[in-house]
């Protein structure tokens, strides 16, 4: 709703502007983060700027624009009700976590809770969080740091409001609640698997292990997950995963695959033994390695992967902005140093019976 309307756009104005300059806008939540966000032609920095602050700081989330989005978000929700992967991932991190807000991650609410959204609520968070002490500012590109400094001042009010965080149970140490789950899915074709398990507070070293070792197992056509269940048996179309987490909630591993369910048994079996206890090829880790260094070097040609460090740097991990001067010769050198012995061991620690939960959604 931020750009449903403000004190001087409406929505028709906000949209018509957007489409005309901006190669983009957007905005999206997170568990610990909300983000505004929008891309330009460099000329049109100024103008950028007074548009995303416009929605940050000055929306009024008009009653019959409010309305509106309301229909909006709950198709969005139907569409996740649906979307079998996302049943899947809500059922594993309902088994890693009791409590911790990443047992809900990606759960956009029910349509009953956005029933319960009114202005006056829209209005009373943005208050709460939408304050100077709780923003970070990002640009990057062909840009001005002065510039944005003075939109910035310009645009935000002197504001004294201070926010407190919550602090939560990151339960790293807990097994999951559950191992295995089973979910009926009426009507579908396919069955799907998943594995996730809880990774814990890992270092910066242990973060590019990890990294590491989850791309050899997904990621690529000769990555295992994909050689051994597509390549040589033809089970499934696809094989994924995630390695995902804040630093304040925790981190988590998972893979996943989808398949025909008359092999849903064997097809659980092959992936345990695959996880567990199948042997990893050294070569295979030299060929990870050196993708994911050429694969960080072209990623950071553009904008949006220095704003994702720039975020990570001040909110996932606390440090000042020069952590990133030389960052990529920094990144590619620490890639560089990770060996063999220390993904192998990396996987023994956090691959285990005892510590991955599997969720099995079949029709």
């Amino acid at each position: 709703t931020a750009f449903d309307g403000t004190e001087t756009r409406t929505a028709e104005d906000i949209d018509i502007f957007a489409d005309t300059y901006l190669d983009m806008t957007n905005a999206y939540t997170e568990p610990l983060l909300t983000n505004y966000y929008g891309e330009a032609l460099h000329v049109r920095f100024n103008e950028l700027c007074n548009f995303i602050f416009d929605a940050y700081l000055h929306s009024t989330y008009p009653e019959n624009e409010l309305k509106k989005e309301r229909g909006a978000i709950k198709g969005e929700i139907r569409g996740s009700l649906d979307d079998d992967s996302h049943q899947v991932y809500f059922a594993l991190h309902r088994m890693l976590w009791k409590k911790n807000p990443l047992r809900r991650m990606g759960v956009r609410g029910t349509i009953g809770d956005i029933k319960k959204v009114s202005r006056e609520l829209l209005l009373q968070i943005k208050e709460q969080w939408l304050v100077p002490s709780n923003t970070v500012i990002i640009g990057t590109g062909r840009i001005n740091h002065d510039e944005l400094v003075r939109n910035a001042y310009r645009a935000f009010p002197f504001n004294k409001v201070i926010v407190s965080h919550p602090i939560w149970d990151l339960e790293f140490p807990d097994p999951p609640i559950k191992i295995r789950t089973l979910i009926s899915r009426p009507g579908r074709k396919n069955a799907l698997i998943a594995a996730a398990c809880k990774v814990g507070l890992p270092s910066d070293h242990q973060r590019v292990v990890i990294n590491i070792l989850y791309n050899m197992f997904v990621g690529g056509e000769s990555t295992i997950l994909n050689r051994e269940l597509r390549r040589r048996r033809g089970w499934t179309y696809s094989t994924w995963g995630d390695w995902n987490g804040f630093k304040r909630l925790g981190y988590f591993l998972s893979f996943g695959t989808e398949m025909d369910p008359a092999q849903l048994q064997e097809g659980e079996n092959l992936l345990r033994e695959i996880l567990f206890d199948f042997p990893l090829d050294p070569a295979l880790f030299m060929r990870t390695r050196e993708w994911l260094i050429e694969h960080m070097i072209l990623n950071f040609e553009f904008p949006s992967a220095w704003e994702s460090a720039i975020l990570s740097c001040i909110i996932d991990n606390g440090k000042p902005l020069a952590h990133l001067n030389d960052y990529v010769h920094k990144c590619k050198e620490q890639l560089t140093h990770i060996t063999f012995d220390e993904v192998r061991a990396m996987r023994n620690k956090l691959l285990r019976p005892e510590t991955m939960a599997f969720a099995i959604l079949k029709p």
